[in-house]
C-alpha cells in the first residue's frame, strides 16, 4: 500500500505544481455561488486565459504562481477569506480520477495514513515537502517545509489545514482539530500543523456514518466482529475495515506471502515474522540457507547487499572463492552475459531497488529444468520482498528514532540562553544523530578567527571553563572563505591535505570525522565534527548522515546567532545606548533591590541627582555630535569619582543619577557630592574643542525622603533645582516638602499633587497637544499622539513626567486616560468636518486602565458618538501588559480587537515580553524607543539591532514606528531599513490642534487614511 502512495507522490513531483484536483475543486466552489459568470470573473481577475475544461482536467498540474491567483481570485469572487481551508475539507470527498483515496483509506486508520502524510500532502500540491514528527492514535504533529521558494503561501497552508482536518473523518471518526503553531507564510522556518482528534479506543460503533463537508455520507467503519456495509451505495469505494486494522497491515501481507511460499517451497526457509526480528548479518545468512535449500543444481553464486551503500555479499557453491569474485563481477553488469545458456540468472528486486542476483551455472550441454526457473523466480521474489521489509522498518526504526533527538534537540536549543550550553546541547546530541562514536564542537573567536575547542560530547574532556585555549586552529582565509561560502559537509581521513583539516582530524582523535561547517548569513561561526573512531568509509558518506548532521549545524548557527543578538537587545533594553552605563529601567531596579535590603538592616540609601548646568548651549554651538561625544565623557568621570559598588545610570539627556548605597553620614555625602562637582570643572576636549561646563547636584535619603523609587529620584530631582537656583556648580540635600526651584514654580509633595489632580479633572486644567506621525517616504502627516498636559494654576504648565506617576499609583489614572480619550476622539472629529483626510489617533493607556470593566464600553461609546472609525484609534500599550495578558484585562483586550481597535507596543525594546507572545497577541504596530534611534550612525552594531527590530516586525506581520527622531540621518537610516513612519523633534515637537490643521495644509495630507508603517520592511 505505502509503495502504491509513494509512487503517487513520485508522479506529482515529476510534473509540480498544484493538482488538477485541488484546481477542480476551488472552481467548483466558484461555479456553485456565481454560476459560469463567477468562474470567468475569477479566471479574468487571476489572468488564466486557459479554457475551464483545461483548467477541470483532473490530469493536469498548475504551477504555484498560477494557483495563487486562482485562490485570490476565488476569493475575491465568493468572498469568502477562508477558501483555502475549504478546499482543503473537500479534497478527500471528491474523486480525481484515481484511486488514491480508496488506498489511503486501505490503510486503516488516522495513525497509518498521516504516516504518510508525505504522499498525502504530495497528491495535491508538490511545493511543499511534509515530514510526520510524530503520529500516535489521536493526535499528530506534522511539518512542512517549502521545497524551492523560500516561503509558503497562505492559500496552500490554510489547504493543508483543511486538508488534515479530514483525515480522521475519513475513517468515521469526527474532524481533527488542527492548529498551525509555526507558519512559513507568515515568516516562519516551515508550517507546522498540531492535530488532535477522537481516540478509535474510545468510540462507540454504533454512531452513524459521518457526513463530508458537502453532505455526501461516508462508508462507516464498524468495530471488531461487526460488519462493514456499502451503505446501499455500489460506487462507495472500498469495503470499510475493522479499526483494528493498522499501519502494520501492509508488513502483516507480506508476512503471509512470505508464509504461503514457504509451502510452496515445501519448507525451504523460515517465515518472515523470524527473518525480521534479525541484524542484516543474520538475515543475509538466513536468505543464503534458503538459496541452499531452493537451488538444486552444484553450481550457484547468490550476491546481496542489503542496502545501496553496503558492501556487496557473495555466497556460493562448487566455485572457489576466485572465480565466485569473476563471476560476481561478469553478472552485476547492467546486462549480464549468458550467451552460452550456461547461467540461469534471476535478479533479486523489487520496482524500487536492485538487491542482487542469483546464478545456476551448469555446463553448457545441460539445460535448466523449468521448475527451477520457477523456484528460483520465487525464491528471488521472497528475498527481494523480506530485505524490501526489513529495509522499510529499519528506515522506520532509524526515522522514528533520528525525528524524536531532532525533536529533543529543538527543544533543547530552545531553552538555552548561553553560547556555553549551547555548544554542549549540540555536542551531545550529534552521536546519536550520526551514529558517530564522539563529537566535538568548535567556535570562531571574534577577534584573530581562529577556531576554538569550545565543547565535547559526553565523556570527552574540555577546558573547565568551556573554551580549550590549547586546542585552537587558525585556519587561513582562503579556507574560512570557502567553508562559509559552499555550506558543505566535508569527510576528514588519512587522505585529507588542507592543513587546518588535518589539525581538526588530529585534535578530534578520530580516524575519520564528519565535519559540519555552523554558517550565519555567510559568516562562519564554527565547526561541528562526528568523529569515528573506526574507518567507516561506506557509513560516513551516507547522504543521509551528511543531511543530519547539516540540519543540526544549521539549527546551531542560528540558534548561535540568535544568543548573540538576544545578548546586545538586552544589554540595549537596560543599558543607555550612547554610554553604555545602566538606563533608568535598570536603575530603578537596583534601586528597589537597595530599598529592600534597606528595610531589612535598617540601613539609609543615598541618591544623587545630577544635571549639567547650560548643555544646551554645547548643542546649539557645536552641534549634537558634539554634544554626545560630552555626554559621554562626562559618564566616565562619574564612574571613575564614585565607589565600585555604586551604580552611575544616564536617566535623561544630560541628566544623570547616582545610588550610593551604605553612604549615610553627611560628611562622607558631602564630601562625595564635592568630589563629583569637581571632576566637571576640568575642561573636556570635545572634537578639538575644549569645553567648559559645570552640573548641580540634588541629594534625597531613604527613608527620610521616600521609601520607593519615584519618591526618592522625584526628590533628588526638586533638590537639584533648588542647587540650580542658587547659582548652579553646587549640591543641595532635599529640605522639605516645599523648596524654591530655578523652574520658577513651586515644587509640591505627592499628597498635595494627587489633591490637585483630583481637583483638575473637575475645573478643566488638562489640555492635549498632538505629535504627528510623518511618512518618511512622503514627508507627510499620517497620524497625531495624544499627549497630555497640566495647566497647574500655581505651578504653571506641567510635563507628564510631574503627575502620571503619581496618578498611575492610584485610579486616578483610569480618569485621566478616559478624558485623554474622548477629547482626542472629539478633536479627531472635528479634523474630519472640516475636510481634513483621516488620521490615526495614538492614545496611551496604562495597565490599569485595561482591568477597568467599564473600559470597552466606554471606548465603544465614545467611538459612536464621534462617528470615528476604529480602525483609526490605536491604543499604545507597554510590553508589560503582554506579559499580563491573561489576567483581568484579557477580556477588554479580545472585546477591543473585535471592535477594530489597534494596540501600539509602546516604547519597544525597553521591556521583557518574548517574541512569541508578541506574535499572538492582537498588536498591529511596534514603537521603536527612542534610545534605539538616536545612536543610529557610522556604529554597524547599533545599526544593526533597529536592523533586527524591524526584520522581526516585519516576520510577525507588524508595522514599525520610531519614535524620538531628531536628525536627518537618523530619518535616511531609517527608511533605508525599511521603517516607514516616525515621530520626533526633527519633524515636529507636539503641537496644539490648530497648528496640526495648519502643518497638514503646508505640507498636504494623504489620501486616505494610510496605516502606520504601511510598508515595512
Amino acid at each position: 500500500m505505502s509503495v502504491e502512495v509513494e509512487q503517487t507522490t513520485f508522479e506529482a513531483h515529476r510534473r509540480g505544481g498544484v493538482s488538477g484536483a485541488v484546481v477542480a475543486v476551488l472552481m467548483g466552489r466558484v461555479r456553485a455561488q456565481g454560476g459560469d459568470i463567477g468562474v470567468a470573473q475569477a479566471l479574468a481577475l487571476a489572468g488564466d486565459d486557459r479554457p475551464f475544461s483545461t483548467l477541470a482536467d483532473l490530469n493536469s498540474w498548475t504551477t504555484p504562481s498560477e494557483a495563487v491567483a486562482l485562490f485570490n481570485a476565488a476569493a475575491l469572487v465568493t468572498e469568502d477569506g477562508l477558501i483555502g481551508i475549504h478546499v482543503g475539507e473537500e479534497l478527500l470527498y471528491r474523486s480525481d480520477g484515481t484511486d488514491f483515496v480508496s488506498r489511503l483509506w486501505a490503510l486503516g486508520s488516522p495513525e497509518a495514513a498521516l504516516k504518510h502524510v508525505s504522499a498525502l500532502i504530495g497528491h495535491f500540491e508538490t511545493e511543499s515537502e511534509a515530514v510526520a514528527l510524530e503520529v500516535a492514535a489521536d493526535h499528530a504533529l506534522i511539518q512542512l517545509s517549502p521545497r524551492s521558494a523560500r516561503t509558503r503561501h497562505a492559500h496552500l497552508c490554510e489547504m493543508t489545514r483543511g486538508l488534515l482536518t479530514q483525515v480522521p473523518a475519513l475513517y468515521g471518526l469526527g474532524p481533527a482539530v488542527v492548529s498551525e503553531t509555526e507558519c512559513a507564510a507568515r515568516g516562519g522556518r516551515f508550517c507546522l500543523y498540531a492535530l488532535s482528534w477522537e481516540d478509535p479506543a474510545d468510540r462507540e460503533w454504533t454512531d452513524p456514518a459521518p457526513e463530508s463537508p458537502d453532505g455526501a455520507t461516508l462508508p462507516r467503519v464498524v468495530g471488531v466482529g461487526g460488519t462493514a456495509g456499502r451503505q446501499d451505495d455500489p460506487e462507495a469505494g472500498p469495503p470499510p475495515l475493522d479499526p483494528a486494522y493498522s499501519a502494520d497491515r501492509s508488513v502483516a501481507e507480506l508476512r503471509g506471502e512470505v508464509d504461503r511460499m514457504r509451502v510452496l517451497l515445501e519448507g525451504a526457509f523460515d517465515t518472515a515474522a523470524e527473518l525480521l526480528r534479525d541484524d542484516p548479518q543474520s538475515l543475509l545468512t538466513q536468505i543464503a540457507a534458503g538459496a541452499d535449500a531452493v537451488v538444486s543444481a552444484d553450481r550457484y553464486l547468490l550476491m546481496v547487499r542489503v542496502r545501496p551503500e553496503a558492501p556487496l555479499q557473495l555466497h556460493f557453491r562448487g566455485l572457489d572463492a576466485e572465480e565466485a569474485q569473476r563471476v560476481a563481477a561478469e553478472l552485476w553488469r547492467e546486462h549480464p552475459d549468458d550467451d552460452d545458456g550456461s547461467r540461469l540468472i534471476v535478479d533479486i528486486t523489487t520496482p524500487q531497488r536492485l538487491y542482487g542476483r542469483l546464478a545456476v551455472i551448469r555446463p553448457p550441454e545441460k539445460t535448466h529444468p523449468s521448475s527451477e526457473s520457477k523456484s528460483l523466480r520465487l525464491y528471488a521474489e521472497y528475498a527481494a520482498i523480506t530485505l524490501d521489509v526489513f529495509g522499510a522498518l529499519t528506515d522506520a526504526t532509524q526515522s522514528d528514532a533520528t525525528t524524536r533527538t531532532l525533536l529533543a534537540f529543538s527543544e533543547a536549543v530552545s531553552r538555552v540562553t548561553t553560547p556555553a550550553e549551547l555548544v554542549t546541547v549540540v555536542a551531545n546530541a550529534v552521536p546519536t544523530v550520526t551514529d558517530c562514536d564522539h563529537a566535538t564542537v568548535y567556535l570562531r573567536a571574534p577577534e584573530g578567527g581562529r577556531l576554538l575547542l569550545a565543547a565535547a560530547s559526553e565523556g570527552r574532556e574540555v577546558h573547565p571553563e568551556g573554551v580549550d585555549e590549547q586546542a585552537t586552529i587558525s585556519p587561513d582565509a582562503a579556507t574560512v572563505e570557502e567553508m562559509a561560502r559552499r555550506r558543505q559537509v566535508l569527510v576528514l581521513d588519512a587522505s585529507t591535505e588542507d592543513p587546518m583539516l588535518r589539525t581538526l582530524l588530529e585534535q578530534s582523535q578520530a580516524t575519520v570525522a564528519v565535519l559540519a561547517p555552523l554558517v550565519a548569513n555567510g559568516e562562519l561561526l564554527g565547526v561541528i565534527t562526528a568523529n569515528f573512531d573506526h574507518d567507516a568509509p561506506v557509513t560516513v558518506r551516507h547522504a543521509g548522515l551528511h543531511e543530519r548532521l547539516s540540519g543540526v549545524a544549521d539549527q546551531a548557527a542560528t540558534a548561535l546567532q540568535n544568543l548573540a543578538l538576544l545578548e546586545k537587545v538586552s544589554h540595549m533594553a537596560w543599558h543607555d545606548a550612547l554610554t553604555g552605563l545602566p538606563n533608568r529601567r535598570l536603575f530603578e531596579d537596583r534601586v528597589e533591590q537597595e530599598l529592600v535590603r534597606s528595610r531589612r538592616v535598617g540601613e539609609p540609601v543615598c541618591m544623587f541627582f545630577v544635571d549639567l548646568d547650560h548643555f544646551k548651549t554645547v548643542n546649539d554651538t557645536l552641534g549634537h555630535a558634539a554634544g554626545d561625544d560630552l555626554i559621554r565623557q562626562v559618564s566616565q568621570r562619574l564612574v571613575d569619582t564614585v565607589r565600585r559598588q555604586d551604580t552611575v545610570a544616564r536617566v535623561g539627556g544630560d541628566e544623570f543619577a547616582i545610588l550610593l548605597p551604605g553612604l549615610s553620614d553627611q560628611l562622607s555625602i558631602d564630601e562625595l557630592a564635592q568630589r563629583s562637582l569637581e571632576a566637571m570643572s576640568t575642561p573636556f576636549d570635545v572634537f578639538g574643542e575644549e569645553v567648559a561646563t559645570s552640573a548641580s547636584i540634588g541629594i534625597a535619603m531613604a527613608p527620610d525622603h521616600g521609601d520607593s523609587y519615584d519618591e526618592l529620584l522625584s526628590q533628588a530631582d526638586e533638590a537639584m533645582y533648588r542647587a540650580k537656583s542658587l547659582g548652579r556648580n553646587a549640591f543641595q540635600m532635599y529640605s522639605g516638602s516645599v523648596v524654591n526651584s530655578s523652574r520658577g514654580r513651586l515644587a509640591v509633595d505627592d499628597s498635595t499633587l494627587k489633591a490637585d489632580l483630583i481637583h483638575a479633572l473637575d475645573h478643566d486644567e488638562f489640555l492635549l497637544l498632538y505629535q504627528p506621525y510623518i511618512d518618511l517616504r512622503t514627508t507627510r502627516v499620517v497620524g497625531v499622539e495624544a499627549l497630555i498636559r497640566w495647566n497647574h494654576p500655581t505651578l504653571g504648565l506641567l510635563e507628564p513626567s510631574s503627575f502620571i506617576s503619581l496618578a498611575e499609583r492610584s485610579a486616578i489614572i483610569v480618569a485621566l486616560d478616559s478624558w485623554v480619550l474622548e477629547q482626542g476622539c472629539r478633536q479627531l472629529r472635528t479634523w474630519l468636518d472640516r475636510g481634513l483626510r483621516p488620521l490615526h489617533l495614538s492614545v496611551n493607556l496604562a495597565s490599569r486602565d485595561l482591568s477597568d470593566p467599564e473600559l470597552f464600553d466606554n471606548i465603544s461609546r465614545t467611538l459612536t458618538e464621534t462617528g470615528i472609525d476604529p480602525s483609526l484609534l490605536e491604543l499604545e500599550i507597554t510590553e508589560r501588559v503582554v506579559l499580563d495578558r491573561f489576567g483581568p484585562a484579557k477580556e477588554n483586550i479580545e472585546r477591543l480587537r473585535r471592535l477594530g481597535v489597534r494596540f501600539t507596543i509602546d516604547d519597544f525594546g525597553t521591556g521583557n515580553s518574548s517574541l512569541s507572545r508578541i506574535g499572538s497577541f492582537p498588536v498591529s504596530t511596534l514603537k521603536i524607543d527612542q534610545s534605539f534611534v538616536q545612536v543610529l550612525g557610522p556604529d554597524g552594531d547599533n545599526n544593526s539591532l533597529v536592523s533586527a527590530i524591524i526584520s522581526m516586525a516585519d516576520r510577525l506581520g507588524l508595522a514599525c514606528v520610531a519614535e524620538g527622531v531628531e536628525t536627518s540621518l537618523q530619518s535616511r537610516m531609517l527608511l533605508q531599513r525599511g521603517c516607514t513612519t516616525a515621530q520626533g523633534y526633527f519633524f515636529s515637537p507636539p503641537l496644539p490642534a490648530r497648528d496640526i490643521e495648519q502643518m497638514m495644509a503646508t505640507i498636504g495630507t494623504p489620501e486616505g487614511p494610510m496605516p502606520l508603517g504601511d510598508s515595512v520592511g
